[in-house]
């Protein structure tokens, strides 16, 4: 008996079928929405590297002294209110006349601001300081080691009966530097 064989599927079907049978599906370990949040993601990181590379910051130096109780004629006009500054001789150099200076009067003071009048040329022992300034027993004790003293005028003016020969202690801004290299700096 010979039997005429004949197929059961249409031709175009079966060759559809075996086509997708060979196609290679991969498979899906996120949803569009996520592959593209993650793009994003890595976009905004990217931009924010690279203003961090390219972007400067400033760079301060601590340093103390103390509010003087009453203004010298030869520093300061008027009755404006003078700060006495001494910033550590390794960030001497950098301070240019006309900065600005964050000060903090005592621990529990007034925070203020102040602009460098006058940066004394030199440095200054701690000996010669206490001798030159007549600086009293507190404000003797924060310079330990050699200093450049930098006349700050205090604005607004603080009075002089409340926080005349106060400590103080102020950041200087010696200079900017990129915040990546910040990073690779040996820490002190």
């Amino acid at each position: 008996m010979q039997h005429n064989q004949q197929m059961i599927f249409r031709q175009k079907a079966w060759k559809a079928y075996v086509d997708k049978q060979e196609q290679a599906v991969l498979p899906r370990f996120v949803a569009p929405r996520v592959f593209v949040f993650c793009w994003l993601l890595f976009a905004l990181l990217l931009s924010a590297g690279s203003l961090a590379w390219w972007e400067e910051v400033p760079i301060y130096a601590a340093g103390s002294g103390m509010l003087l109780d009453q203004p010298l004629a030869s520093h300061t006009a008027n009755h404006e209110t003078m700060a006495l500054i001494f910033v550590p001789a390794s960030h001497a150099l950098s301070i240019r006349q006309g900065a600005s200076i964050y000060l903090q009067v005592d621990k529990a003071g007034p925070d203020g601001s102040g602009l460098v009048e006058r940066v004394e040329p030199g440095l200054i022992s701690p000996q010669d300081a206490r001798r030159r300034y007549s600086l009293n027993s507190t404000a003797a004790l924060l310079i330990t080691r050699p200093s450049m003293v930098v006349w700050v005028r205090v604005t607004p003016p603080l009075s002089e009966h409340l926080y005349g020969e106060s400590i103080v202690s102020a950041q200087v801004p010696i200079g900017t530097q990129r915040p990546l290299m910040l990073l690779f700096q040996p820490s002190t």
